[in-house]
């Protein structure tokens, strides 16, 4: 198994094996089921989050989140290329921190993006109140998605301070 708890928790295995029969192959893995932020240990589906080989080119890595019906592996569990997923995080970290109707996105933000990029809100292609929603989801969970995000910074920053960034 590529993965080692200390302690060693059972708290934190989860219910079931990394699976190793499947396309995308795991090099490290996370336990991941006790720290789903938003569903306890009985109810959360996933199980695991790896960075392996990914399944659609085994020359690249990818980010999976392991996904178990209490059946089986579900087919909706997600594999994401590196760079998405630093993107994606990029990306929902400016969103959460959205004040006003407007995202700007400075030039060179992304790979290629050679303008900035202005998102605005445009409440006539969304779903009525779609734009509520997010707010309200900041203003119930945006604590603990800042707490997150600020994990991430000081990750980064060990890093930085390390030498590998």
């Amino acid at each position: 198994m590529p993965y080692s708890v200390l302690p060693d928790d059972s708290d934190y295995r989860p219910y079931q094996n990394l699976p190793h029969h499947l396309d995308h192959k795991p090099i490290l893995a996370l336990p991941y089921q006790a720290f789903d932020a938003f569903y306890p240990r009985e109810r959360t589906d996933v199980r695991w989050i790896s960075v392996g080989t990914a399944q659609y080119d085994p020359g690249h890595i990818s980010v999976k989140t392991w996904r178990h019906s209490e059946r089986r592996w579900s087919r909706m569990s997600e594999e994401l290329p590196l760079h998405r997923v630093f993107d994606a995080a990029d990306f929902a970290a400016r969103c959460i921190s959205l004040e006003g109707d407007t995202l700007e996105i400075p030039v060179g933000t992304y790979e290629r993006q050679e303008l900035a990029i202005r998102i605005q809100d445009e409440s006539e292609s969304r779903t009525s109140g779609a734009m509520d929603v997010m707010v309200d989801f900041n203003a119930r969970h945006g604590e603990m998605l800042r707490r997150r995000m600020r994990n991430l910074l000081d990750t980064l920053r060990f890093l930085e301070s390390q030498g590998r960034l």
